[in-house]
């Protein structure tokens, strides 16, 4: 999923990884890759619920100039959670829940 992510970054792209807390596979990429293309690969632990509504902000802000739908999961709803890939589908960078 963060190989996914990765490649999808533009030159001077910038990658923010947040609420990875729980341990998964080694990621693995290639450092000049990093270097030539300008990447920024951050990550944030603790977020707060203005990050969150910052977030959805920018969706909503850039939901015509990048493919979101192409990399988010089709909305599950909460009666459904239980059916949700604790992993993203193939494909995709990350499955959706809707209240």
């Amino acid at each position: 999923m963060v190989e996914a992510a990765v490649a999808r970054l533009d030159i001077g792209g910038a990658l923010v990884l947040a609420g990875s807390v729980m341990p998964g596979r080694p990621v693995s990429f290639d450092p000049e890759s990093l270097v030539r293309n300008w990447w920024t690969i951050g990550g944030g632990h603790n977020y707060e619920p203005r990050h969150l509504e910052q977030v959805v902000a920018f969706l909503h802000r850039t939901r015509d100039a990048y493919p979101w739908a192409a990399v988010v999961s089709d909305p599950v709803g909460l009666d459904d959670i239980d059916s949700v890939p604790v992993s993203a589908p193939p494909g995709t960078l990350r499955a959706a829940v809707a209240p």
